[in-house]
């Protein structure tokens, strides 16, 4: 194994185990976010989660960066 692969996999090992429960404030605002930015269910959660806990939100994806202005687009 690569020294990458390496580092990546003990990150991995690290983050992997944080996890966040779909509460029922979360899964609303995401059903909202859906419906304004026509969003599919797990990017609405997602979406949702960063803003609800005030999280800076990183992706790839130009919907989930439009519903949420603490997202940094990534083209």
């Amino acid at each position: 194994m690569s020294y990458e692969s390496a580092y990546i996999f003990e990150w991995l090992e690290e983050w992997i185990t944080h996890f966040v429960v779909v509460s029922v404030e979360i899964a609303k605002r995401a059903g909202e976010l859906g419906t304004i930015f026509n969003l599919k269910a797990p990017d609405g959660i997602i979406v949702a989660t960063a803003e609800l806990m005030g999280l800076e939100l990183w992706t790839c994806d130009a919907k989930m960066a439009k519903a949420y202005k603490k997202s940094v687009f990534i083209s």
